[in-house]
This record gives structure tokens, sequence and C-alpha cells, in this order.
């Protein structure tokens, strides 16, 4: 059985990562990453926007004994959309988006029972919604994006 407790610590480090890029100056702020990449504005953006949904349609849904709607989405479309939002948006708006966000999945999954980690869990599309891989799956997305991130602004000192 997975330890509730270990994938909530791994999926909260995010938030003192993101909290740190609040230091950066704009120029580094809004440059892609490398060519033909996202800005690192982009990136909070994506992933504040991508928490929002997880919460929304299915995190949230649990602990209120909802049903799970994921329905199918173009991630194209969704990614696109959170380029096209980012720009409305104030650095330090965008960081405080992704801490909110982020932190309502955790007070949130701190409230599921540590057997229901290893629940299925259906949807309203007909496939199984895991705690347990949806939140291995976003630490291994932040990580992702953090090591991008990190190794652009080591290049770029």
């Amino acid at each position: 059985m997975v330890n509730k407790q270990e994938l909530i610590g791994s999926m909260s480090e995010l938030i003192s990562s993101v909290e740190s890029l609040r230091q950066l100056d704009e120029q580094k702020w809004d440059s892609p990453i490398a060519e033909g990449k996202w800005a690192i504005r982009d990136i909070i953006s994506h992933i504040a926007l991508w928490d929002e949904y997880f919460y929304n349609q299915a995190i949230h849904r649990i602990v209120t004994g909802e049903s799970i709607d994921i329905p199918h989405l173009d991630f194209e479309i969704f990614n696109q959309n959170a380029i096209t939002y980012a720009a409305t948006q104030t650095q330090d708006q965008l960081i405080d988006q992704v801490i909110t966000h982020r932190n309502e999945i955790l007070e949130a999954l701190q409230q599921v029972p540590a057997e229901a980690f290893n629940t299925s869990y259906p949807t309203l599309q007909g496939t199984l919604f895991l705690i347990t891989e949806y939140v291995e799956d976003f630490v291994g997305h932040d990580h992702h994006h953090l090591r991008q991130i990190n190794s652009f602004l080591q290049q770029s000192e």
C-alpha cells in the first residue's frame, strides 16, 4: 500500500520551488526557456490551470462524494489556452494561483482516508481514477517542468 503522507509531501514540494520564482526579473520570467519552448510564465500558468482542472473535476469531487467528471481534453488547446491566460496575469498572480490550487489539492487529499488512495473511482466517462496514479503523474510532471526552469536559470546566470 502506498504511503499517503509521502505522496502528499511529494506533491507539496512544488510550492517552495514556485515561490522562489517571485524574485525573477521580468526578462527571465517572460523569456522562452529554449528555442521553440514556453516561457517560465507559461509553464507556471500551465501548472496552475491543470491543478485547478483536476481539483475541480476529480479531487474535490472525491471528497464531497460527487461523480468524477474528467472529459477528454485536447491537450494542445488546453495548453495554448494556458499560454494565452498567462499573458493576462502578473507574475505574482500566477505564482499565487499555483500555490492556491496546489494547496486546495493538498488539503482535499488530507481528508481522503489512506485506504482510499488505492481505490479506483469510476468517472462519468467510464474510466477509472486512482489517486495514487494521479499524484505520481503530477509529481513527475512537476519535476519535469522544474528541471526545465532550473536548467534555463542556470544557463542564464
